[in-house]
């Protein structure tokens, strides 16, 4: 998503104006059998899981300044059984960033900076951020920047109702 202005056959991006970010990811949740609850979003699990999820990735945005200044929200879409782990959960989820056009290749960078911690030692053996009643094993973390055009179809409406 960005906002281009033409001026003199000349593109440029105006400083002030400012552009929202969308981005899709998963969460790979290690200490979480998967439930069938888990499929429905208005399930009570379903929606205690989701606040979890939302509240480790908010964690996860603030070590970086890019991404907690920019950062404006999060929203689990759904849940599944663990693909590595098969006692845990996989979180797909959609997050949202509001900044100046300008300052989306940081962002971009800021986002692509959170793939070297699926790998590492930290992960593998997971991240408990949260305090201790509410913590989340994580065991991976992936986001990505998508179009419109990209979008899967289940996340379609909530894209259309966004922006």
């Amino acid at each position: 998503v960005g906002v281009f202005m033409f001026s003199s056959g000349v593109s440029s991006v105006r400083s002030d104006v400012r552009v929202k970010k969308v981005y899709v990811g998963s969460m790979g949740i290690g200490n979480k059998p998967f439930v069938a609850e888990y499929e429905d979003p208005s399930s009570s699990l379903f929606r205690s899981l989701a606040d979890l999820v939302n509240k480790q990735l908010k964690l996860i945005y603030s070590e970086n300044s890019v991404l907690a200044r920019y950062f404006k929200g999060s929203t689990v879409q759904a849940f599944s059984e663990g693909d590595v782990d098969p006692d845990g959960v996989v979180a797909y989820y959609e997050s949202e960033f509001e900044l100046p056009a300008p300052q989306e290749a940081s962002l971009n960078e800021a986002i692509q900076s959170l793939e070297p911690l699926t790998g590492s030692l930290q992960v593998q053996r997971g991240r408990l951020m949260l305090n201790p009643t509410n913590a989340l094993t994580v065991r991976s973390v992936s986001s990505g920047g998508l179009s419109r055009h990209s979008y899967p179809t289940m996340f379609c409406s909530n894209l259309d109702q966004t922006g």
